[in-house]
């Protein structure tokens, strides 16, 4: 298959009248100015598939169903948001339904066309009560390696990341993260700005929801996100729904953490693509409403945002240019996962894992492996 007449945006390079040569699902040839006659497509731009790290549901299907149904509801509509592939996440629920969400996830195999599963992300058990937002308190444990060994076992090593509270516990519980090669990301914390770093010591690298259920940035406080601005290491997820973070925090975090540090992420739940009505999440009952999905408390509980107008707002809010978009999209997440040898650039070798924008940045085709599992129609 040819893509052809097309301008190409990759992290670090733009190719103008680009075409994309793909052969079985991996990209074999890109370049300019494609003179053959093979049947192709066209559109405006052709940017690396979108890696969603962060998202728990869609189209009324949770990671936490525990079902190959809830899972192939995620896989087959994502590529309609520009998303290839994604870590399925889970919430703090008891240990019998993680393990059992854990292991759906590890024996799920598909033959359908769609995203693919990277991994899981871990968001809690162990997290902060004060900081809890919309995980279930009758379910949050403190970090230890002992409970995390036993939720390990069921995974087949597919735990990429996980979200704690790292004032509840000691390093030892980063740096094992660290050493079984699973990404330490604090969230739902308390933590205060020393106690962060002392952690990215022994590893953290990650903030999940940046600015979103943790210890902001005080002059006599420093917390979470005194700690995110301040290291040069800390990547730092980003829900850009205009309601999760203001668009003029927006602007401060991306004038301080640059297209180098940030992932831009859904948090979706399984309200997303339903009409406004009250839904269930990690045993809360949750109300969409005006755009926006909250528990019966009135905290935030996730979103119902996509991953393509995530990527409307950022560039309104910011001015960011689309090849600084890939960054924050694809690139980042691919190195955040170490897949960046097969994911996140549309160059010879990596899966054809492509998505095809219209000048308004909509999405007309979305490519999973070389297979179109996305039309606009």
């Amino acid at each position: 298959m040819i893509i052809k007449n097309i301008k190409i945006i990759n992290h670090d390079a733009v190719i103008e009248n680009g075409f994309i040569e793909i052969r079985d699902d991996k990209i074999v040839n890109i370049g300019q100015n494609y003179t053959g006659t093979e049947d192709s497509i066209s559109g405006e731009y052709a940017l690396p598939g979108f890696i969603d790290i962060h998202i728990h549901g869609t189209n009324g299907h949770d990671v936490m169903d525990g079902t190959t149904e809830a899972l192939d509801a995620l896989t087959m509509n994502l590529p309609k948001e520009g998303t290839t592939s994604f870590l399925a996440t889970t919430l703090t629920m008891s240990e019998s339904k993680l393990k059992k969400a854990i292991a759906n996830i590890a024996d799920f195999k598909s033959d359908k066309v769609g995203a693919q599963i990277l991994g899981i992300h871990l968001e809690g058990p162990y997290v902060n009560c004060s900081f809890k937002g919309a995980q279930n308190e009758k379910f949050i444990q403190k970090p230890s390696i002992e409970s995390i060994s036993e939720l390990l076992k069921e995974a087949d090593g597919l735990v990429k990341l996980v979200t704690y509270a790292p004032e509840k516990t000691d390093v030892s519980f980063t740096k094992f993260l660290a050493d079984n090669n699973i990404i330490p990301s604090v969230g739902h914390s308390g933590a205060t700005m020393s106690e962060v770093l002392e952690h990215v010591e022994y590893g953290l690298t990650n903030i999940t929801h940046f600015q979103n259920r943790q210890s902001g940035h005080h002059h006599r406080h420093p917390g979470v996100v005194s700690a995110g601005f301040y290291s040069d290491t800390l990547n730092t997820e980003l829900i850009v729904d205009g309601i999760h973070v203001n668009k003029d925090a927006v602007k401060v975090v991306y004038k301080v953490k640059t297209k180098d540090r940030i992932l831009l992420i859904t948090d979706s739940v399984r309200a997303k693509g339903l009409r406004d009505g009250t839904y269930n999440l990690g045993g809360l009952d949750i109300t969409k409403s005006e755009g926006a999905v909250r528990t019966t408390t009135g905290a935030l509980a996730g979103s119902i945002l996509s991953l393509n107008d995530a990527v409307k707002n950022m560039m309104d809010y910011t001015g960011c240019t689309l090849h600084e978009i890939v960054s924050m999209t694809s690139y980042n997440q691919a190195k955040l996962l170490q897949v960046d040898n097969t994911l996140g650039t549309i160059a010879p070798g990596y899966d054809a894992d492509i998505v095809i924008l219209d000048k308004n940045l909509n999405i007309l085709y979305t490519f999973c492996k070389g297979q179109q599992a996305y039309k606009k129609m």
